[in-house]
């Protein structure tokens, strides 16, 4: 499911990406890349406190994993 996120984010189509995004994590709560996706995607917009969430998640799942890092940072 996050490849077809992945697809639509590097097509800048922003909302079906988020929707895939949001999908994945749905279907497997583990889905550390589609949170770090959606966390970049909402630093960008401005929504810092939901990127932190999304980043906190993620950390927990795969601490040692180095895009999640560089997202915390």
């Amino acid at each position: 499911m996050s490849g077809v996120a992945n697809e639509y984010r590097n097509a800048n189509h922003r909302l079906q990406a988020k929707a895939a995004y949001e999908r994945a994590i749905a279907l497997d709560m583990r889905q550390v890349e589609a949170r770090v996706a959606l966390g970049e995607m909402a630093l960008k917009e401005g929504e810092a406190s939901r990127a932190l969430g999304l980043e906190r998640a993620a950390l927990r799942m795969e601490p040692d994993n180095v895009r999640v890092r560089r997202l915390a940072f």
